[in-house]
C-alpha cells in the first residue's frame, strides 16, 4: 500500500500464548496506529509449528461510500514453496500450519466481525456451511469487542489425515475447534473468492513475501 512507513528495529520476541512471534518487526502505522509485524509465528499447543510470514497489507472496506481501514493483515506459512500470488487458495493448499494476525485500526464487536466472516466464507465460489456445528461453536463465541490496537490471532494445522484444529485468541479469550478441511474452509475468508474490492486488493499482499 502506498505511504506505508516501514522501520526496521531490533529483533523481539512476542508471546500471544497460542502463537509465539519472533525475529526483527517490521512497522506499518495506519490511521493512528503502529503494527509490528514479525517475520516468524510459532503455533504452540502441544507440539511446536513453526510458520513463516507469507506478507501483509491492510484490509480496507467501503463504508457508507468511504474507504475506510479496517486492520492489519499478516499472513504465515509453514511452506512457502507454493505462493502464487495468481492463486491465492492454491498457495495455502499444500500447508499444514498457518497464522494470520488481525490488528485492529478501528472498533469492532464480534458480531460485527462474525457477519463478516460468514458473509465471505458464503459466497459463491467459497460455498462454506457456516450452519456445521465446528462453525457454530466457532462463531459462537465471538461475543467480545475489539478497539482499534487490539488483535486477533487466528492459527490452524494439521492433525493428521484431513483433520484441522483451529485456534483463536483475543483479549483476555482464548477458543478452539477441529474438524475435517476446518482450517482450509476457514482462510477462505482472505484466500478464496474475495467478497469485496478490498479483499481483493489485499490478498496479493498476503502472498508478496516468499
Amino acid at each position: 500500500m502506498k505511504n506505508w512507513l516501514f522501520i526496521l528495529v531490533a529483533c523481539t520476541q512476542v508471546s500471544a500464548g497460542i502463537v509465539e512471534f519472533k525475529g526483527t518487526p517490521k512497522t506499518i502505522t495506519a490511521s493512528g496506529t503502529t503494527v509490528k509485524v514479525l517475520p516468524e509465528a510459532i503455533i504452540k499447543d502441544g507440539a511446536d509449528f513453526n510458520t513463516k510470514l507469507s506478507g501483509f497489507g491492510i484490509r480496507k472496506k467501503t463504508v457508507f461510500f468511504v474507504n475506510v481501514n479496517v486492520y492489519v493483515a499478516a499472513s504465515y506459512m509453514d511452506d512457502l514453496s507454493n505462493v502464487q500470488k495468481e492463486s491465492p487458495l492454491e498457495s495455502i493448499k499444500n500447508t499444514k500450519a498457518r497464522v494470520m494476525q488481525l490488528t485492529f485500526l478501528r472498533s469492532l464487536s464480534g458480531a460485527e466481525l462474525s457477519a463478516a466472516m460468514q458473509e465471505s466464507l458464503t459466497i459463491k465460489g467459497n460455498d462454506v456451511d457456516i450452519t456445521s456445528a465446528a462453525f457454530q461453536n466457532l462463531f459462537n463465541e465471538f461475543n467480545f469487542d475489539l478497539n482499534a490496537g487490539d488483535s486477533i490471532t487466528l492459527a490452524m494445522y494439521n492433525k493428521g489425515g484431513n483433520l484441522e484444529k483451529v485456534l483463536i485468541e483475543v483479549p483476555e479469550k482464548k477458543f478452539s475447534q477441529e474438524a475435517n478441511f476446518f482450517g482450509l474452509d476457514l482462510w477462505k475468508g482472505w484466500f478464496g473468492v474475495p467478497v469485496d474490492s478490498g479483499m481483493k486488493e489485499l490478498q496479493p499482499q498476503l502472498l508478496s513475501n516468499k
